[in-house]
């Protein structure tokens, strides 16, 4: 495992910080995902990388060194 989900649009502000709270213990990097399942969850949480991803090998290669990190792009 490279990282975790710790910001979710789907989750509360509570449940996004116990996500991240295990992922600090487990000592990984955490991701962040909308969870669209409707319209407006769609765009709440992203996943920034250090370097920019031209394919799929960068995308793992970013995973797998932990050179990423979750956040809120919107509330």
């Amino acid at each position: 495992m490279d990282g975790i989900e710790v910001y979710s649009g789907k989750l509360t502000d509570k449940e996004n910080k116990f996500a991240k709270k295990v992922c600090r213990k487990l000592d990984l990097s955490g991701t962040g995902g909308s969870d669209a399942h409707s319209r407006v969850d769609v765009g709440k949480c992203v996943t920034t990388f250090e370097m920019d991803i031209r394919d799929e090998g960068d995308l793992i290669k970013q995973l797998k060194e932990g050179k990423f990190k979750g956040g809120y792009f919107r509330k």
